[in-house]
C-alpha cells in the first residue's frame, strides 16, 4: 500500500501526486486507470514523469476530494491502480451527475491534458487562447499585466491604424509594464517565426509565445516573452 497527501495545489488542478517511485514496468508514464474500493465506476487520467496522474476533474467532482486529504493506493494491474478512501471519505460521495443532460456529454472525449507546469513538455497549445491562458498563469514572472483585449471600437478610438503606419492586423490586447507603469500593445501566438508573416516589428510592443524561435530578431518586437522557458523553470524550481 502507498499513501497520498493531497495538497491545496493538486486539489486546485484535479490530479494525484503517485510519487516517481510509483512509475514501474506495470505502471507506466501515459494514460492510467483508477478504480475506487468498493465501487464500480472508475477513471482514466495521465501519468506524467514526475509521478503525477492528471486529467482527473471527474473523479474529484464525484467524490468530493479536499485538501488535506490522506488515502491509500496500490497497483494491482498493467497501468491501473485502486484508491481506498476512510469511511468519512466516502461519506461525501454525492451520487449522480450534474452534467449529464449537456451537449459535451453527447460527445466522444479523448484525454485533454489539464496544463501544469509539471506536463509543459508534452502540452501543447493550438491558438492564441491557449497561449494567453498560460500567460495568466505566469504573468508575474514576465513583468507584465493583463489588462484586456482589443475590438475595432477601441482601435478605433487610440487611432492604431493611422499612427502606426506599416499595421495591417490589430494587435490582441493591452498589457501593462510594471516597471515602467505603461499600457503596451500585445500580440500572442505559439511560435514567433509565425509573427513576420502577418506583422512587422514595430506593429506591437510586446509579443508573447509558447515557443520562441525566431532566429532574425530584426523581424520581432523588441519585447519577447517565451512561456515554455518559464513553464519549465516553474517545473525545475519545484522539483
Amino acid at each position: 500500500m502507498n499513501q497520498i497527501y493531497l495538497s491545496e495545489t493538486y486539489k486546485n488542478i484535479y490530479s494525484l501526486p503517485i510519487g516517481m517511485k510509483a512509475i514501474s514496468h506495470t505502471l507506466k508514464v501515459g494514460p492510467v486507470h483508477i478504480s475506487i474500493e468498493k465501487r464500480k465506476k472508475t477513471y482514466c487520467g495521465r501519468l506524467n514523469v514526475n509521478g503525477v496522474i492528471s486529467g482527473l476533474s471527474q473523479m474529484f467532482r464525484d467524490l468530493k476530494l479536499q485538501t488535506g486529504m490522506i488515502f491509500t493506493y496500490k497497483n494491482h494491474a498493467i497501468d491501473s491502480i485502486t484508491l481506498e478512501f476512510t469511511n468519512d471519505v466516502v461519506s461525501h460521495v454525492v451520487p449522480g451527475n450534474t452534467f449529464a443532460d449537456s451537449p459535451s456529454s453527447k460527445l466522444t472525449w479523448p484525454h485533454n491534458e489539464i496544463f501544469t507546469p509539471d506536463n509543459f513538455h508534452r502540452w501543447k497549445p493550438i491558438n492564441e487562447l491557449d497561449v494567453c491562458f498560460v500567460f495568466g498563469l505566469f504573468y508575474n514572472k514576465t513583468g507584465y499585466n493583463y489588462c484586456r483585449a482589443l475590438n475595432s471600437e477601441y482601435i478605433d478610438k487610440i487611432e492604431y491604424f493611422t499612427r502606426v503606419s506599416s499595421a495591417s492586423k490589430k494587435p490582441d490586447s493591452i498589457l501593462h509594464h510594471q516597471e515602467s507603469n505603461r499600457y503596451l500593445l500585445a500580440k500572442f501566438g505559439i511560435n514567433s517565426s509565425e509573427y513576420k508573416q502577418l506583422y512587422t516589428s514595430n506593429d506591437v510592443d510586446v509579443l508573447v509565445v509558447w515557443i520562441d524561435d525566431e532566429k532574425d530578431r530584426s523581424q520581432l518586437p523588441k519585447h519577447v516573452v517565451g512561456l515554455y522557458q518559464l513553464a519549465k523553470q516553474a517545473a525545475l524550481y519545484k522539483h
